[in-house]
């Protein structure tokens, strides 16, 4: 907020929030009041990383479920499952295996946490998003707290339900980049030539928003303007913004000069934010 006035483009952000970790909810109640209302993001790993390990990540009930397939805390293959996420969180082993069991502890609250944190966002009108659905139960639960955009569904069926009822999808740009999921979930280019994806999320890296339209072009997936629209004209209706996202009368001249040969690969040369300069690149030849 105190930055905004300094910056060369609007940022606004993503709160990708874990539904286990209430420190941040009174943060969530202040952010979402701010100048620049963000998005909330509704993420369970901490269930996804619980569940039984004869259960693949994208056949999880969901997690709410009293049903649903629980790892036993005394397993020692805990231990290498979270191992990584260990290293990253830099705690030894066992220090983050009592840690997960605090967490863990929250489980029964968690539905009320979300409801809290649902009930702010929509008070302020913040786009909100369910992440990694695997059932239609899932998308349904979140559809009813607010969040109509359905954000990597891992299989059809939630896929095909957000689509039926209306909801956004936004798939990863670096899932279509590699050409598939990483995990074995839904290919983002599959999706884009099936019509059942409305935005393409850099998913941490932002070159692959770029990247991705490059290739799905290629891949025929859908003509250029369509596949542009899921850099530009979606992700601005899915959040809201009904003042930008395409070009047309009225609306604000956010607007970016690509520099595409055919047969080449496109580069950004011009960003233009409500019609004032934020970015010009002079190629050296």
């Amino acid at each position: 907020t105190r930055l905004r006035h300094r910056l060369t483009v609007e940022n606004r952000v993503q709160l990708r929030w874990e539904t286990f970790a209430f420190e941040a909810i009174d943060l969530i109640e202040e952010s979402v009041n701010g100048p620049l209302t963000p998005s909330i993001a509704f993420n369970d790993l901490t269930s996804m990383s619980m569940r039984a390990f004869d259960v693949p990540v994208q056949d999880r009930v969901f997690e709410q479920s009293p049903a649903y397939p629980l790892a036993d805390l005394d397993d020692p293959r805990l231990k290498t499952r979270w191992a990584s996420s260990a290293v990253r969180a830099g705690m030894e082993i066992d220090a983050y295996l009592a840690r997960a069991r605090t967490v863990w502890g929250r489980r029964e609250d968690v539905s009320a946490a979300l409801a809290r944190v649902a009930a702010a966002g929509r008070a302020a009108g913040a786009p909100m998003l369910s992440h990694d659905a695997t059932q239609v139960e899932t998308r349904a639960y979140y559809r009813a707290l607010g969040a109509t955009i359905a954000e990597f569904p891992m299989v059809m069926a939630p896929t095909q339900d957000a689509r039926d009822a209306g909801d956004f999808i936004v798939f990863g740009a670096p899932n279509a980049v590699r050409g598939g999921s990483h995990i074995g979930s839904l290919g983002a280019g599959d999706m884009v030539e099936a019509g059942l994806c409305d935005a393409l999320a850099s998913d941490y890296f932002y070159p692959a928003m770029l990247a991705a339209i490059a290739r799905l072009d290629q891949e025929r997936r859908a003509p250029r303007h369509a596949l542009w629209s899921l850099v530009s004209a979606g992700p601005a209706a899915a959040s809201g913004l009904t003042d930008r996202g395409v070009i047309a009368p009225g609306k604000r001249a956010d607007l970016v000069l690509v520099d595409w040969p055919d047969g080449g690969v496109p580069a950004v040369r011009l960003t233009l934010v409500a019609g004032r300069t934020a970015y010009w690149a002079e190629p050296a030849g």
